[in-house]
């Protein structure tokens, strides 16, 4: 469940210091003149392809709202049809002091 988000911090750390290392091992070498525009090129397109990345996934939650009232106003037709509590919950066996009785018992009321 958490899986992603932990990647995505593992990741991230891997990255800070891979970036760290280079900074103190060339010292300003890579960073000065043409390395440093290399450098923020390379940043940019990483920058513009995890940008990418979360557009695409965005997109998956376009129009929620209507699809989340669409469900409801179906399950809201099906209760409509029957009972209520049976459509909501179904015919359940309910014991009470060793006495045995079939009825409709709703777990979340």
């Amino acid at each position: 469940m958490w899986y992603g988000a932990a990647l995505g911090i593992v990741l991230s750390l891997i990255l800070g210091a891979i970036f760290i290392i280079i900074f103190y091992v060339a010292k300003n070498a890579v960073y000065d003149g043409a390395g440093k525009e290399i450098f923020e090129g390379a940043i940019s397109w990483f920058a513009s392809l995890l940008i990418t990345i979360l557009a695409f996934a965005m997109l998956r939650f376009y129009n929620i709202e209507a699809r989340f009232k669409y469900k409801l106003e179906s399950a809201a037709r099906k209760v409509r049809r029957g009972s209520w509590a049976s459509a909501c919950c179904g015919p359940s066996k309910l014991t009470i002091s060793g006495r045995s009785s079939t009825g409709v018992m709703c777990n979340w009321l």
